[in-house]
């Protein structure tokens, strides 16, 4: 029986951290493998894939191409030598928009990449897993999350910067580009998708959602799960101008669309653009 890897791509502000330490949680009980040669923090993420060391270094993008090699290899040897039919890696950090934007790595990292996860392909059953969220949502619970932190954006007034201006972290949101960028890396059939939403969640809670989605299910009955690890912002309205909605709506609503009609069932579809539209 060939092995299964799931790469958990985000998106950010979709439950990724609950997730994260859940694997983190259980994978010491030889359930499944969470690979240490690319953890990057205290509850086992994946953040290291990205760049090749932890993802709040300040030089992240100072690896070459042999640093990044080299932690393919330990991660390809690591699943290579486990006993786990399954393993699980999972980071949001750069990896949904990681073909598709202009981070600034150094020449041959992002061929790299592609390498590695196409050898993924060739040796198991590979397979994407990515959550996306109603956009304003999304941009509100971002700007919960960075309203947290000085050095990200401590004002509305340095979020709404990003929002007037078109540029990250709007980029992150288009959703059909990100998707596109990985089908051309790993085709379409190898990419899971859906709308982080409650209501859409099984039983209302993205871990047990999570485990139905990807058909590992059974793997829940093996699993300690603490309800009470969270990783909730502060809520702080965020007021959007007219010309800022607008902005945002112009600049997403296209490939919103798209993604929804070629990624989505249909009430999930209608749940993701429910706000992009023109006033």
């Amino acid at each position: 029986m060939r092995k299964k890897v799931y790469l958990h791509i985000g998106h950010g502000r979709t439950g990724t951290t609950t997730i994260q330490k859940a694997l983190a949680d259980n994978c010491q009980k030889g359930i499944f493998l969470y690979p240490k040669a690319i953890a990057a923090d205290p509850h086992g993420a994946s953040h290291r894939l990205a760049f090749a060391k932890a993802s709040d270094s300040p030089d992240i993008y100072s690896p070459d191409e042999k640093e990044h090699r080299d932690m393919h290899t330990s991660l390809l040897r690591e699943v290579e030598e486990s006993s786990c039919e399954k393993v699980f890696m999972s980071s949001e950090v750069a990896l949904p928009a990681l073909f598709n934007a202009p981070f600034p790595f150094k020449p041959g990292v992002l061929e790299a990449k592609q390498e590695l996860f196409q050898e993924l392909i060739l040796r198991y059953e590979f397979f994407v897993i990515y959550y996306v969220r109603e956009p304003f949502e999304q941009i509100q619970s971002m700007f919960n999350q960075y309203s947290e932190s000085r050095s990200l954006a401590p004002s509305q007034e340095n979020f709404n910067s990003h929002v007037r201006s078109g540029v990250p972290p709007y980029f992150q949101l288009l959703y059909h580009e990100n998707l596109e960028a990985w089908k051309n890396v790993v085709g379409k059939e190898r990419i899971l998708t859906k709308v982080y939403d409650k209501k859409f969640l099984t039983e209302g809670d993205v871990v047990v959602d999570f485990f139905n989605f990807i058909g590992e299910k059974d793997l829940l009955k093996k699993m300690t799960i603490d309800k009470t690890k969270q990783n909730a912002s502060e809520k702080k309205d965020f007021v959007y101008t007219k010309e800022d909605r607008e902005t945002i709506v112009n600049f997403l609503k296209e490939d919103n669309e798209l993604y929804a009609s070629k990624w989505l069932p249909e009430e999930q579809a209608k749940a993701l653009l429910v706000n992009l539209k023109h006033e």
